[in-house]
């Protein structure tokens, strides 16, 4: 583990003009309100660090993974958004970048690199133990379990994995039938507050595809199953607080094309499973990648815009109450957003990279949003990330202009 600390002014920090960095729109849709102010942003010098998963910490400050000039590293910033110091945690395999970061319960990190390698270190930045998915098998989300980690991977078909603290398989799940005819891919996978995990994705199946749920025990056990064939795919699912699920479901065209004109919606879902409320917002989004708990039961939700908003390439954020109604939307153009939450003063972050203006192409920003009018602490239970927003950020070859030594 090497360290790298930064004096006076920070490498890699800066704030510019507004119109320099990001034209950032806000979209009124119906009664939808505005959204609260920026506090500050920074952008990041490209040459110097790539910052592909952030999170805010509940002691103040931020901290991302990324690569730097030596390789895979974990940044830590202060409260201010400018980087404090570089720590190169290094696991079992030669990685260039971390692109997942998640706080554990225990102040360790959860890290995911572009190897696809586990890695839980000390807050310091000092591996615990690592861990990689055998067969090919590519990570699609992951979450925090009990001091250790459960995840889904895809090869030909999903399966569902839950790790110990100390690194070791407590069992592996593959999911689908006993025959092998469904074909079932996972993209989202939570923790549930009193054990066990829940999933979705999608199946395909002899009759068809569709969105599904399930629901594992502690032991893996799947416990419950519900399939959704007016939807293609769940995209992201989040336990509810008293109960049941909010999810994010695509149709069809939505889910072959990520700029398709498809059916997107936020799904409320009971804990039997049985859809509650459907929320449309095809108007904002062509996918939803993050939906993101708040503490007073609303979510914030990022995803790429439609065409019709004239906004291909870039991301809209959106604020939800708890019924999934519209409080605010803002747009970022010409950016892919890979985190967004609500940080510990009830004000929010928002963090990607920028994709193709001038010099500033592949730099990686965090903006720090004002807490609303009546501002409340975030969730404990802070945010679940998933890997595959920034591995596509990564195929796609943004960032990629650090200086190695």
């Amino acid at each position: 583990m090497m360290v790298q600390k930064f004096r006076n002014t920070p490498v890699g920090c800066r704030g510019l003009a507004l119109v320099l960095l990001l034209v950032v729109c806000t979209v009124t849709i119906s009664s939808a309100g505005s959204p609260p102010e920026d506090e500050w942003f920074r952008i990041f010098d490209s040459t110097e660090v790539v910052l592909y998963s952030m999170q805010a910490l509940p002691g103040g400050g931020y901290v991302a993974g990324g690569e730097a000039a030596l390789g895979a590293a974990v940044v830590f910033l202060n409260e201010t958004g400018c980087p404090d110091r570089i720590v190169y945690v290094q696991g079992a395999l030669a990685a260039s970048a971390y692109i997942y970061v998640r706080e554990m319960p225990d102040d360790g990190l959860l890290l995911v690199s572009d190897r696809q390698e586990i890695v839980a270190a000390s807050s310091a930045g000092k591996p615990r133990w690592t861990y990689v998915p055998g067969e090919n098998r590519t990570i699609r989300a992951i979450d925090t379990a009990d001091g250790g980690a459960v995840f889904v991977a895809d090869a030909d078909r999903s399966v569902l994995v839950r790790l110990s603290g100390e690194g070791e398989e407590e069992w592996i799940r593959p999911l689908g039938s006993g025959n092998g005819e469904d074909r079932y891919h996972a993209r989202s996978v939570r923790s549930l507050p009193g054990g066990g995990v829940v999933v979705g994705g999608r199946v395909a199946t002899p009759q068809g595809t569709a969105a599904f749920l399930l629901v594992a025990g502690d032991d893996g056990a799947i416990v419950r199953e519900q399939h959704y064939p007016q939807y293609e795919e769940i995209t992201l699912i989040q336990p509810v607080s008293e109960g049941g699920y909010m999810a994010a479901a695509t149709s069809a065209d939505s889910v072959t094309s990520p700029t398709a004109r498809g059916a997107v919606s936020l799904l409320g879902i009971a804990s039997d499973g049985t859809i509650r409320f459907e929320s449309p917002v095809t108007a904002y989004f062509s996918s939803v990648v993050i939906l993101s708990p708040l503490s007073d039961g609303g979510y914030i939700i990022a995803g790429p815009t439609p065409d019709s908003l004239g906004g291909a390439g870039g991301f809209m954020i959106m604020r939800t109450v708890e019924n999934g109604e519209t409080a605010w939307t803002r747009t970022i153009p010409d950016a892919v957003v890979t985190s967004v939450q609500q940080t510990p003063d009830g004000g929010y972050m928002i963090g990607g990279l920028r994709k193709s203006v001038s010099d500033d192409a592949g730099a990686s920003f965090l903006i720090k949003m004002a807490p609303e009018t009546v501002p409340t602490p975030a969730p404990s239970g802070g945010t679940g990330l998933i890997a595959g927003v920034a591995l596509a950020v990564l195929a796609a070859g943004y960032g990629r202009r650090i200086r190695r030594s």
